[in-house]
């Protein structure tokens, strides 16, 4: 059984922080035979599932088990709550009020890490359709800190292209200052960079098909200034571009990057219509896979 006092000794403020967010949970049991407190019933399993318990009787073992050092923050009355006590609880909890105290304390403990990368990704969850009752897939927007891995919040949508209404509904749930949000192509709209900026944080967004325009006059920035060729007759001097080139092998491949920057988007007529916009990018992929040879 896994403890979780080595990892939580070193940063206690962890727990004050997931305490105060859920002590004003409203609690929708009776108080007559009403024995353990909510505050301690919510810690206890989300403590437990940290620590890769994912049911109702693991989070009644491993209470049992760690039960000395839950008693340092838990008051804990009448022992460790039982299995059923867990599910009976988590039944009746109000879902959007435990969504409000969950992201209360994400917030509170993204403060407690290097502020950096959050990435806004949308998947589709495998086996979540259902062809005998007619329900479709369930498609999840999630954003988190990728240096971290922590998980700043998410959102369901009915359809992958619901994705452009639902980032800035995401965006505006989660604290993104002076962070900087990356997002792909279905992301690439006016509103979301607009969201983003309001929000104190910067942007980078991949530019693809959906927005043709905007693809094509960056693609006429970097041919310009990249070709060998003079530069083209609408641009008097080619924009300065500065590059780095980076190298990985693993798997059985090298693979080559090299990324281009430049930072003078006068270049860009639609410009002025991106909020925020400071920089275009380019990127180059080179794939090289290496011959397996096998010997006796």
């Amino acid at each position: 059984m896994c403890s979780p006092d080595k990892e939580f000794k070193k940063f206690p403020e962890q727990i004050q922080y997931l305490m105060e967010s859920f002590e004003d949970l409203p609690d929708p049991r009776q108080n007559r035979g009403k024995r353990h407190r909510l505050v301690d019933v919510v810690l206890l399993a989300l403590l437990a599932m940290m620590s890769d318990q994912d049911d109702a009787e693991g989070f009644e073992e491993w209470g049992q088990f760690n039960e000395k050092w839950l008693r340092q923050f838990l008051e804990l009355p009448y022992g460790i709550p039982s299995q059923d006590t867990f599910l009976r609880v988590f039944s009746m909890l109000d879902r959007k009020e435990f969504q409000r105290c969950f992201q209360s304390w994400v917030s509170q403990l993204k403060s407690t890490v290097s502020q950096g990368h959050i990435a806004i990704d949308g998947k589709t969850l495998r086996g979540s359709a259902d062809k005998v009752s007619g329900e479709k897939a369930i498609h999840m927007v999630s954003a988190w800190l990728s240096n971290s891995g922590l998980v700043l919040g998410q959102m369901s949508t009915d359809v992958k292209s619901n994705e452009i209404t639902a980032i800035p509904r995401l965006l505006e749930l989660i604290d993104i200052r002076d962070c900087t949000v990356t997002i792909d192509a279905m992301g690439c709209q006016r509103n979301i960079a607009k969201t983003i900026i309001e929000n104190g944080a910067d942007y980078v967004l991949a530019v693809k098909d959906n927005q043709a325009g905007l693809r094509e006059e960056i693609a006429h920035v970097f041919n310009a200034a990249l070709s060998p060729e003079p530069v083209a007759a609408d641009m008097a001097q080619p924009p300065e571009i500065t590059e780095h080139t980076s190298t990985d092998a693993g798997h059985g491949r090298i693979e080559t990057r090299t990324a281009w920057l430049c930072q003078d988007v006068s270049w860009i007529d639609s410009a002025e219509k991106w909020p925020g916009l400071s920089g275009l990018g380019m990127i180059q992929r080179e794939r090289e896979d290496k011959a397996l040879g096998f010997f006796n």
